[in-house]
């Protein structure tokens, strides 16, 4: 068992040798663990956006009906 550090540097150290002696099998399962944490930091940071536009009234139905038109006249539909 490896001890649980709380040491940063320690701890880097440490995912670094245990991906040194990975092998390819577990370093696409680690690189899929990645994109997934990066994916849900991106989500929980754009639902804490999107809710604070909500309150601040920039997500109304009336302004997405506004934004519509306005990109419907810049790009129309052929």
């Amino acid at each position: 068992p490896v001890p649980i550090t709380a040491d940063s540097n320690a701890l880097k150290k440490l995912l670094h040798e245990k991906i040194e002696k990975s092998d390819q099998g577990k370093l696409s399962l680690l690189h899929r663990l990645v994109l997934q944490l990066e994916a849900e930091e991106l989500a929980e940071g754009l639902s804490k956006s999107f809710d604070k536009d909500r309150k601040a009234g920039k997500l109304s139905e009336e302004r997405f009906q506004r934004v519509l038109a306005h990109v419907r006249t810049q790009r129309p539909y052929k």
